[in-house]
């Protein structure tokens, strides 16, 4: 029995670190590191978006603060340099 119980436990720890966990953006400004192509279907995305989409971009951003976050999105548009604002939404906007 014992061993069972230690079987089920170490499953359900793997399991568990295999589930994919949604990092909350935090609102600010920043300066966009990278922009990348991904799939649509990220966790983030479809937590963000209540759904799925084919394509999507990864907007990697260096906070006022030092700190990077990356954001999943729909829309592309923004480059390497653009300041931007992450809103309290979690969607990126270009600052002038």
């Amino acid at each position: 029995m014992k061993k069972h119980f230690a079987s089920l436990a170490a499953c359900l720890l793997l399991a568990a670190c295999a589930m994919p966990t949604l990092t909350p953006v935090r609102p600010g400004v920043g300066v966009v590191e990278s922009v990348h192509r991904s799939a649509g279907d990220t966790p983030d995305m479809v937590y963000r978006t209540g759904g799925s989409y084919p394509t999507g971009y990864l907007i990697r951003v260096r906070m006022q603060d030092g700190s990077i976050q990356s954001v999943s999105q729909i829309s592309g548009g923004f480059s390497k340099g653009d300041r931007v604002e992450i809103t309290p939404e979690g969607k990126i906007v270009t600052l002038p």
